[in-house]
């Protein structure tokens, strides 16, 4: 069913609109509807695109609209109804693609020849009476304005204008911005404190499509047009990084609203972001706390009798605060030669930020720091300094920690020309010697050292001389202490081997390799981690891993437990760690009490 349109204006005589109504019946094709229609290919794939179901549910109408303009036509709208509902697409570019988008219909509805040229001639008189109308107003501000000429000059200025109508213009003199920063997390509301809004204005701000909460550090600029002392919020720009977003106000429905400017016209929108850009803008930031002191105050009030009328502040009052005092949480304990500095450590507290408190050099911090004690207090904690005063300068000599009942004491002793900390017994920790516990980095220990495991491919039980240490194909092997390399190649089910005799009776094996480098072949000398080797899945193994032997005077032994040759990391006691105990100690206790 077709039917056409009655032109609108005596103008739009050549443009007729045509609609054609199609019912698609329940289970039938979309294609069968478009055949129907007689639409072109291109027209096809429009529709093709309308994000509809296409196999209808039920019995459905399609309404195309087509435009009739010069003897061709071209398809403009599509109206689908099903039952009581109502959708309608209207085509329209989009990134300088035809697509469809769901809208209200925007073909004027039909009239008759009668009414249409009733309202022609109704158009032409109102048309007519406005022109008039412009006239006369235009005539009413030069008199106004020439009127007002005449009085100034009379008068030099001494009296005050009378209020005329102006035209508002907006040059470069007449804008102006205010730029302020909104951190991370920090609301909107508590931004723009600094700028000191209207409830109006803020209204208006908080009416943009942008988000109020920044998840990063962004710029706000606000700009204003001076109207005597009043200052007019034209628009508002949002920069965060490169990237910045331009918003003008607008006046919609007797509300003002901040529009996005992609919205306007490209003209209004060019002069806006000008304006913005030639407009001088002055950062505003948030006044820092002072502490007051009296001859501030006295200076103050000497610049206020000398100053009769003082300039209006852009920014918010300054807030006074205390005069700091030393927390307390730290004290200080003096007797003889002997300071004791004591303070708190609360749960979850990093022992730098408790270390603050206390007045030490960065030295003494980097000491106290360096404590073999636990950095991060697990509950409430109270740390005790003893100093030793020589001369002008003070000494770290001792350290006392309380939690609760248990009570750990350490003295500050120099051994091989370092500062450590030692023990109340007189006891410092020492160093890994030359010889390290694994030869990579791994995630798990997969399988154990274990005389009678059960082989997991042949299930038969045999004797599994090392460790399986997993770690990802490729992953590298440095050797655990220098040595040379005695075996390197293949051997049945560990695939590619590579074997090395570390003197004192320990030698080290690994199996299952990818490859062996090239400074590790046989013969060569490896120093302690030079790398050797890559982790593989060579021979009989389920995945990649690294199979580890230790063995010690020709037997094996458990790497992850046996004793390695050179100092793994231990205690050794010292005579002058033992004499600092007795010295320091004592006046610690007393003085921390």
């Amino acid at each position: 069913m077709t039917f056409a349109v009655a032109p609108v204006n005596a103008a739009e005589s050549a443009i007729i609109y045509e609609y054609k109504v199609i019912t698609q019946k329940k289970g039938e094709p979309f294609s069968a509807v478009l055949k129907k229609a007689g639409l072109s290919k291109t027209e096809k794939n429009w529709v093709n695109d309308i994000p509809i179901y296409h196999a209808a549910k039920s019995d459905r109408q399609l309404r195309f609209a087509y435009l009739v303009e010069n003897k061709k036509r071209l398809l403009k709208e599509l109206k689908v109804t099903r039952g009581n509902r109502l959708v309608n697409f209207v085509l329209t570019k989009q990134w300088g693609k035809s697509v469809f988008v769901q809208k209200p219909s925007e073909i004027p509805a039909a009239k008759s020849k009668k009414n249409i040229q009733l309202q022609s001639t109704i158009n032409t008189e109102q048309d007519k009476k406005t022109e008039v109308e412009l006239q006369s107003i235009l005539r009413q501000v030069k008199l106004a304005s020439v009127s007002e000429e005449k009085k100034s000059k009379q008068t030099h200025g001494t009296t005050r204008p009378a209020q005329t109508i102006k035209l508002t213009s907006t040059g470069n003199s007449r804008i102006f911005g205010l730029r302020f920063s909104q951190a991370k997390g920090q609301a909107l509301e508590d931004a723009w404190q600094v700028a000191r809004l209207s409830k109006l204005q803020q209204q208006v701000i908080k009416s943009g499509d942008f988000l109020k909460q920044a998840k990063s550090r962004r710029y706000f600029t606000l700009y204003f047009q001076i109207d005597g002392k009043k200052r007019l919020f034209k628009g508002l720009r949002v920069s965060r990084g490169k990237s910045h977003f331009n918003y003008a106000v607008k006046k919609v429905n007797g509300k003002y609203k901040l529009l996005d400017c992609k919205e306007l016209n490209p003209a209004l929108r060019r002069r806006v972001e000008k304006a913005f850009a030639t407009a001088t803008v002055k950062q505003v930031t948030a006044p820092r706390e002072t502490v007051k002191s009296p001859n501030q105050t006295t200076a103050k009030k000497a610049d206020k009798k000398a100053v009769k009328k003082p300039a209006k502040k852009t920014t918010v009052k300054k807030t006074t605060a205390k005069k700091t005092t030393p927390s307390p949480s730290v004290k200080k304990h003096n007797s003889g030669h002997y300071q004791v500095i004591s303070l708190t450590q609360k749960k979850g507290q990093t022992l730098y930020s408790a270390l603050k408190a206390a007045k030490l050099t960065s030295t003494q911090r980097n000491l106290v720091i360096a404590m073999p004690a636990t950095k991060s207090a697990k509950t409430t904690r109270r740390l005790h300094l003893l100093l030793e005063k020589r001369g002008k300068r003070k000494y770290l000599r001792a350290l006392r920690i309380v939690r609760g009942k248990s009570v750990a004491e350490y003295v500050l002793v120099k051994h091989r020309g370092r500062w450590t900390w030692a023990n109340e017994k007189g006891q410092i920790h020492t160093r890994g010697g030359s010889f390290s516990r694994y030869p990579l980095r791994f995630s798990r220990i997969t399988s154990r050292f274990n005389p009678r495991r059960r082989h997991p491919i042949s299930r038969r039980i045999r004797p599994h001389k090392g460790i399986d240490l997993k770690a990802p194909h490729g992953a590298p092997i440095y050797a655990p202490a220098s040595g040379v390399v005695v075996f390197s190649g293949r051997q049945r089910g560990y695939g590619i081997i590579l074997e090395i005799d570390h003197r004192n009776g320990y030698r080290t094996k690994y199996a299952h390799l990818s490859r062996i480098m090239r400074g590790a072949r046989k013969g060569s000398r490896v120093k302690k981690g030079q790398l050797i080797a890559k982790v593989g899945n060579t021979g009989v193994s389920t995945g990649a891993h690294l199979h580890y032997e230790v063995i010690v005077n020709g037997r094996h032994r458990n790497p992850a437990t046996v004793r390695l040759p050179g100092r793994v990391g231990g205690t050794k006691t010292l005579t002058e760690a033992k004499l600092a105990v007795r010295h320091y100690l004592p006046t610690l206790r007393r003085l921390s009490r």
